[in-house]
């Protein structure tokens, strides 16, 4: 049985918390979620135990973090970066890092905030097909 939503505004744990605001597409399609969509996600069975786990493994990725850079560094791979520019967790300037290896690298900084994907998917579809046809596809 899946968890029951929380009501009324968010508490300090949902979308908004965490990462800005909460998705334009949450709050779009569903009024009357408004609060409710990330207190849902994150009370399911088990969810708290998965949060950890990717904590605990995104702190263990910063020990490869160098060995990524170097392989970007020589290898120079065809890179398209979609960020939400008012991502608080992570944020423009970590975006702009990844030119400093990669400095053909396209960025584009988009009006959202963690959840980029959900907010703006027809933009970031499009240019996903844009930068395909330019690079992959030319081969």
């Amino acid at each position: 049985m899946g968890a029951t939503p929380r009501r009324g505004p968010p508490t300090g744990s949902g979308d908004a918390a965490l990462h800005g605001r909460a998705p334009k597409a949450a709050l779009g399609r569903r009024p009357d979620l408004r609060g409710d969509v990330a207190g849902a996600y994150q009370d399911r069975p088990g969810n708290k135990d998965i949060q950890l786990s990717i904590l605990y493994n995104a702190k263990r990725n910063l020990d490869v973090y160098a060995d990524w850079q170097a392989y970007f560094r020589k290898h120079q791979p065809p890179t398209l970066i979609t960020w939400g520019k008012n991502d608080g967790i992570f944020t423009v300037e970590g975006a702009e890092l990844f030119k400093r290896d990669i400095p053909s690298a396209e960025l584009h900084l988009l009006d959202t905030g963690h959840f980029a994907l959900e907010e703006e998917v027809d933009r970031i579809g499009s240019l996903m097909r844009e930068f395909l046809d330019r690079t992959i596809n030319k081969k």
